[in-house]
């Protein structure tokens, strides 16, 4: 039997929870960025390419096993 592919999507979410134990952006990079001022203070300091290629590459891994 086939599983709905909201399983799938349900699996990924609570793996990638697992893994970060959260999954707002905000909270992720440390940053509010919900305001652009805030945003550019995030992206001035780098929090973007420190922070976002380790969670691509989990989201990465945790889709592959489902390829």
């Amino acid at each position: 039997m086939r599983l709905p592919f909201f399983y799938y999507i349900f699996d990924n979410v609570v793996s990638f929870i697992i893994r970060k134990t959260i999954v707002k952006c905000s909270a992720l990079v440390g940053f509010e960025i919900s305001k652009k001022e805030k945003l550019l203070k995030a992206r001035e300091s780098g929090a973007f390419k420190c922070v976002c290629p380790s969670l691509v590459r989990d989201a990465v891994e945790i889709v592959e096993k489902y390829l």
